[in-house]
């Protein structure tokens, strides 16, 4: 998350004609900074994404979970992704239909051990919240896709459901039906910089895909939980560690944002 608000920062920076410098975990003394960023003038701002900047797809993007066409993103588009790729971060685009579907094995396996532990399931129905919700703090149910009456009961059951085990077949129609790309971000390593450098390159592809008119929603089970993202290094057949694992595809559901902070509670 820190690293996507990185990347939002310096694709503003682009618009507004700033050159910004980046360090992360810039004091080994304190736990609580991730990156301090500079800015200076830039005699010429770079239009990042060539046509429109990247930096009115912000507002529009949103992680949306909702079914996707069975067509495939343009090439262009998929060599875009590819070619963010550097020495440091490896970005796997998966369309064949063997790998994606051994990926949605994966997927649905690790979501289901993730609902298995209680604990994280009593904490995680504290954040769902009904869709008519004004908190700014939690994830309203229709990013989820689900409907309204049913969300005021979404908290009690996922509290003491396995609700990913519940909805097997729902979410196995999902990934291997209703989403033409998987993508996965590996590093070389697995540490604070890693997930910061991987969660930036994610929000780069997911800005340029919502302005390719494309939706992204990141699946974190298989990377958070256990040992199943050594799974998906078979799968690739790679030794670098997953950071990111997300779907990419078409979709007309158009989903609105979680109610957002106050601006003025973003300064400490």
């Amino acid at each position: 998350s820190l690293g996507c608000a990185v990347a939002n920062l310096l694709v503003a920076a682009d618009y507004y004609g700033l050159q910004p410098n980046v360090t992360y975990l810039p004091d080994s003394n304190r736990n609580d900074l991730a990156a301090r960023i500079s800015f200076t003038s830039s005699p010429t701002s770079d239009i990042l994404y060539h046509n429109n900047h990247a930096i009115f797809s912000i507002p529009k993007r949103v992680n949306n979970r909702s079914p996707y066409e069975t067509r495939m993103p343009n090439s262009v588009f998929l060599q875009s992704i590819q070619s963010f790729a550097s020495d440091h971060l490896r970005i796997d685009v998966v369309t064949d239909v063997a790998r994606r579907t051994a990926l949605a094995d994966v997927a649905l396996s690790a979501g289901e051990a993730a609902m298995d532990n209680s604990a994280f399931r009593k904490e995680l129905s504290k954040y769902v919240k009904s869709n008519t919700t004004k908190s700014c703090v939690g994830m309203p149910c229709f990013g989820m896709g689900i409907p309204t009456p049913v969300s005021f009961f979404a908290p009690t059951m996922i509290r003491w459901f396995n609700m990913n085990r519940l909805n097997r077949k729902k979410d196995e129609q999902l990934l291997k039906k209703e989403t033409p790309v998987f993508v996965v971000i590996g590093t070389h390593d697995d540490d604070k910089s890693d997930w910061l450098q991987s969660g930036e390159m994610y929000e780069r592809i997911a800005l340029l895909a919502a302005q390719s008119g494309l939706s992204t929603a990141v699946w974190a089970a298989p990377i958070q939980i256990g040992s199943f993202y050594k799974e998906i290094q078979k799968i690739l057949s790679v030794n670098l560690r997953p950071q990111m694992f997300f779907r990419i595809g078409y979709t007309d559901k158009v989903l609105s944002h979680s109610p957002r902070l106050p601006v003025k509670n973003a300064y400490l």
